[in-house]
This record gives structure tokens, C-alpha cells and sequence, in this order.
């Protein structure tokens, strides 16, 4: 499958999982991973529900 393909849950874990081992959670934000993933850097704020 190609990765573009893949869910995109399962391309953000992935990404996130490869910076993390790359460069340690405190150097990753969540733009990186959005780019590393092919994703629009806004979308996983769009899916972040609200706490008010």
C-alpha cells in the first residue's frame, strides 16, 4: 500500500513515530508531522474537539 493511501491516522502515528526516534518528542511539533504525513498543517486542529 501506498502511504498516501494508508488511513490518516495510521500516516500521522507513522510519522510522528519516525520524528520522535529521529530527533526525541521535545524537538517534533505538530506542523513537522503534518508535512512528514502529507497533510495540511491545519487538519489535526480541525479534529481536536473543543474543551468549552
Amino acid at each position: 500500500m501506498n502511504p498516501a493511501d494508508a488511513p490518516t491516522r495510521e500516516r500521522l502515528l507513522t510519522a510522528a513515530k519516525q520524528l520522535f526516534l529521529e530527533k526525541g518528542a521535545d524537538q517534533v511539533s505538530l506542523r513537522a508531522v503534518n508535512s512528514a504525513a502529507g497533510l495540511n498543517p491545519g487538519v489535526p486542529l480541525c479534529l481536536v474537539k473543543s474543551h468549552g
